[in-house]
């Protein structure tokens, strides 16, 4: 069974780590989605397992030169993106730790492929948006 208390100190570090974010501050948002999936395994009450799932999304906009090709500036998207998550996370369990004295332990369970949607083409420039997820388990301990 999922703790109704700590999952209100994981809303709160959520909300304070994203909440205030823009794209025009950091060129970037960085959005959360927490979820409860019910296990098919049971526990040591003979109850259903309910697992916590937390959806990290990188969002930004860009700006590609056709002539510099976009595989590369796609590749410099990439490495951003997950370098950006992996400090969001880095800093949700550290701040429930310190909130609530307990490590929140991930698990990676999926990373979504990059979606690049073009809003504007032209010669000289490829405007859209770049969105990278990732989904990850989360258990208290």
């Amino acid at each position: 069974m999922i703790d109704s208390r700590k999952i209100n100190i994981l809303g709160n570090v959520l909300n304070a780590t994203f909440g205030k974010s823009a794209i025009r501050e950091r060129g970037y948002a960085v959005n959360h989605n927490l979820s409860s999936v019910v296990d098919n395994s049971l526990d040591a009450d003979g109850a259903n397992v309910n697992k916590l799932i937390l959806n990290l999304r990188f969002e930004t906009a860009y700006n590609f030169s056709p002539k510099l090709g976009m595989t590369e500036q796609k590749k410099s998207l990439d490495k951003e993106s997950v370098e950006v998550l992996n400090k969001a996370l880095k800093e949700i369990k550290k701040d429930f730790k310190d909130k609530s004295g307990q490590t929140l332990k991930v698990k990676e369970l999926e990373v979504l492929e990059p979606i690049m949607e073009s809003i504007s083409f032209n010669p000289g420039l490829i405007r859209g948006r770049y969105r990278r997820q990732i989904i990850f388990e989360l258990e208290f301990k």
